[in-house]
């Protein structure tokens, strides 16, 4: 585990989401980058270290993990498949795992937190791609960034209201 890559540990926890998640109907690539956001950040809350070790960008949608783009092409057709569908008057980029996942990269105590953040994201509330928009935009990481910034982890103990109503799902 000590000489693994961020990119990596992101391209295993892609599998491992996109395999947990392929019973929500709105699963698709921007619940994916919310499910990756919310667990480092949320894990770096709890323990002062992320999951995937991935520096999150300020884009227009929400965080997205640096060079996000660039990986899932990169995977797609050996890890995951991603189907364009029509979702109301949206495109949604469905994605699928087409292997298992390679845990031994991570804790036990890393996928049980990222089980907890897709427990809620997908299973409990499956929350559309433009609520948990809107919740990402709320935290004190993307209210302190501008487009294109690096999301600081040490905005996560900013105890700020915006922030823990994202962070709780209160709304």
């Amino acid at each position: 585990m000590a000489n693994t890559t961020p990119e990596q540990k992101l391209k295993e926890l892609i599998v491992y989401i996109s395999a947990k998640c392929s019973n929500d109907v709105k699963y698709s690539k921007t619940k994916l980058n919310k499910i990756l956001f919310y667990s480092d950040f949320l894990f770096y809350l709890k323990k002062q270290k992320t999951i995937t070790d991935c520096s999150y960008r300020r884009l227009r949608y929400g965080p997205v993990p640096d060079d996000m783009e660039k990986l899932l092409k990169h995977m797609k057709g050996t890890d995951i498949d991603i189907v364009v569908t029509n979702a109301g008057p949206y495109l949604q980029n469905k994605i699928f795992a087409l292997r298992e996942p390679n845990l031994a990269l991570f804790d036990v105590d890393m996928i049980a937190h990222v089980d907890s953040v897709i427990n809620i994201v997908c299973n409990k509330r499956s929350s559309s791609a433009t609520q948990l928009s809107e919740m990402t935009h709320e935290t004190m990481g993307w209210l302190v960034t501008s487009e294109g910034q690096e999301i600081p982890y040490n905005t996560v103990f900013v105890k700020d209201r915006k922030y823990q109503v994202a962070t709780h799902g209160k709304r």
